[in-house]
């Protein structure tokens, strides 16, 4: 398998940043908003800066397991968590619209593996995101005609599962590994979106104020990507690897997956969904 090469549009200069005052205000977008100010958490990722890029200073950030274990035990009102919490936990309220996904090759989340890939019989996976775990155990089941073992992230493998930030920067740094992109693999498939991560909401608050405001943050730190992107490499990834919307092709893709899932034994039933 070749080795995936960093994007070529990645070597445009980023836009200039404008001395001009935004002519849409950008405070914390909850502060006019007509109800108690919740608890909001996001992961620590570049991929999702765009989402929570006007949410203010008390946004709690973490890695994804850490922000949904968080918002299960109500620590955390609203977070953006990955979609396998809400497909295991489906009394979420899902915030409609956006969230973080990819049609097609995502770039921060991948398969380094350093023998051919029809030999690969063991993995070690990422424990920072159940989603990406899954998807893993998904594809291998169906592109690989033996079974393979699953590792802990630091035993020894023939593979290797990284994701977010730090699969870009080990992109960078070895850029002759072979690698595996797990949303051009899921795109290859199935030829629907994959949907990584969402907003959700506890089920114990279900503010529709709240899911609006999330809705205007999302639009305000897309327009702001020049902005929160600190290299060209970063705002490729931001505007033509990554995607923040939501329609009816990614829901498509979620149901995809939980289908999978479901054959995988992940999950023990086809969850119904709860948008918002």
């Amino acid at each position: 398998m070749k080795t995936l090469a960093a994007p070529e549009a990645s070597r445009r200069p980023v836009p200039k940043k404008s001395s001009r005052p935004p002519t849409i205000p950008l405070p914390d977008i909850f502060t006019s908003a007509n109800f108690t100010l919740p608890r909001v958490g996001c992961v620590r990722y570049l991929n999702a800066k765009p989402l929570c890029h006007t949410l203010g200073d008390d946004v709690v950030y973490g890695h994804p397991t850490e922000i949904a274990q968080q918002l299960r035990d109500h620590k955390l009102d609203v977070a953006n968590v990955p979609i396998m919490e809400c497909l295991e936990h489906p009394t979420y309220q899902i915030v409609d619209g956006y969230g973080v996904t990819s049609r097609g090759p995502v770039y921060s989340v991948i398969l380094v593996h350093r023998c051919p890939f029809a030999q690969i019989k063991t993995i070690a996976l990422d424990s920072a995101s159940k989603t990406s775990a899954a998807l893993i155990r998904v594809l291998m089941r169906k592109m690989l005609k033996h079974p393979v073992e699953f590792l802990p992230t630091d035993a020894p493998a023939d593979a290797h599962l990284w994701i977010g930030d730090q699969a870009m920067a080990y992109r960078k740094q070895h850029p002759d590994e072979q690698v595996l992109d797990l949303g051009a693999a899921w795109y290859q498939l199935t030829k629907l979106p994959f949907v990584f991560a969402v907003w959700a909401m506890h089920p114990k608050v279900g503010n529709r104020s709240i899911a609006q405001a999330l809705r205007e943050a999302a639009v305000r730190g897309m327009a702001a990507r020049a902005e929160i992107a600190a290299t060209p490499e970063e705002y490729h990834y931001l505007t033509k690897n990554v995607r923040f919307e939501i329609g009816l092709e990614e829901k498509r893709g979620i149901v995809c997956f939980a289908q999978h899932l479901l054959e995988c034994g992940l999950i023990p039933a086809l969850p119904k969904l709860h948008w918002i």
